[in-house]
């Protein structure tokens, strides 16, 4: 006699609600990435996996690249790499690649198709590339990419435009030149180990089945799915940096455990332990020496801010002129830009604000070059070029 049991799988296939995942960003890196792309694309992966589980502890899981020391970041993972091999693909073997610049195409008499993302009726979708061009145009959004090229005339983009425009013109940003520069191509393979820590055994335990469950079992639910995505479904999308220039295969067919053990927390009280296991999976892939280009208009040093001051309530009567300390017959007007004609303020009432080098101890850097009988503050907000 056999009863049939009706479970809901609730632990393989959940679907954690109320979280919404956000792209990192990243800084360009002056090198090449190797290891900083591996440990990065298994780290998130795993973060991607963990955040659908509907479970505390796994919840409250750290995972990253460095040892935890304080109570509140554990349970964790540290995601470690251990190298075996790094080889060229070939003897003496080199390859040529293009070299570009920063170039704009573009493009008229487009139709946008809002409910698809679709950009229609282009010329030539040669020019483009899936994943790196950026698109400007009527209702698109900013940092919008081409997504995927569907044939000669016609592309997906990374973002759904705000409205349908029959004809419209469109602007691409993206890296052509008929220059190309000689690369190397590398292949490496090696073990990935993840180090697993809890403050019993019990959270250990959990968070190791977590573990097994989305790195060998990653058909089984949107969790292991999640996580083979993050490594294989991200290759040239411009979010992901590097992405077209580094390839990640993993072996999760083996799995191998070294054992568990119990150490003294970090923060060395007399009777608190930590409860650790680890577990390793072969990778192997294959890079390029290239670094993704960021043109230095987008992302560089501030060495000068331009500012234009002025009084939003001036009362009829008051002073709207500054002279720069030392500059004879220079004044610079402090009018609203709604008094400059088409509310475009003149240049020679900016104010040039240098960069000065402080060094550790000495006061705060004072804008000199200014002599007002008022003063100004002003602020920069960083934009991440990814």
């Amino acid at each position: 006699m056999s009863e049939e049991i009706d479970t809901n799988q609730k632990d393989q296939l959940s679907e954690k609600s109320g979280l919404q995942q956000v792209t990192p960003q990243y800084l360009p890196q002056a090198t090449l990435q190797y290891r900083t792309f591996l440990k990065r694309s298994i780290t998130e992966g795993l973060q991607n996996a963990f955040v659908q589980y509907d479970d505390e502890t796994l919840e409250a899981c750290k995972i990253g690249i460095d040892y935890q020391t304080s109570r509140i970041n554990f349970p964790n993972i540290v995601v470690k790499y251990y190298e075996k091999s790094l080889q060229n693909a070939g003897v003496g073997h080199k390859e040529w690649g293009n070299n570009g610049q920063l170039t704009e195409l573009i493009a008229e008499e487009v139709t946008i198709n809002a409910a698809e993302a679709k950009l229609e009726k282009l010329a030539s979708t040669e020019p483009l590339v899936a994943g790196e061009t950026t698109v400007r145009g009527p209702g698109i959004p900013p940092e919008t990419f081409v997504q995927e090229i569907i044939d000669g005339t016609s592309v997906f983009l990374s973002n759904h435009p705000e409205r349908d425009v029959a004809s419209a013109t469109v602007r691409f940003k993206s890296y052509t030149s008929d220059k190309y520069t000689e690369y190397h191509h590398y292949r490496y393979n090696g073990d990935i180990s993840l180090e697993i820590y809890g403050m019993s055994s019990a959270d250990r335990d959990r968070v190791s089945d977590a573990v097994v469950e989305v790195v060998a079992m990653g058909t089984v639910g949107v969790e292991g799915r999640s996580f083979q995505e993050r490594l294989y479904n991200t290759i040239e999308q411009a979010s992901f940096p590097y992405s077209a220039w580094h390839f990640i295969v993993v072996n999760t067919d083996i799995l191998t455990n070294y054992g568990e053990t119990e150490e003294l927390a970090p923060w060395m009280p007399e009777d608190v332990w930590l409860y650790k296991t680890e577990y390793r999976f072969p990778v192997q892939g294959e890079f390029y020496s290239i670094t993704p280009l960021v043109p230095v208009a987008d992302l560089a040093l501030v060495k000068q801010v331009d500012v234009h001051p002025f009084h939003e309530e001036r009362e009829s009567g008051q002073p709207i002129d500054i002279i720069p300390v030392g500059v004879e017959d220079d004044v610079v007007h402090m009018k609203t830009p709604e008094e400059y004609p088409d509310e475009v303020i003149a240049p020679a009432d900016y104010l040039h604000i240098k960069k000065k080098v402080r060094k550790v101890g000495q006061g705060k850097v004072k804008f000199e070059g200014l002599e007002a009988g008022c003063g100004f503050s002003a602020s920069l907000v960083p934009r991440f070029i990814p």
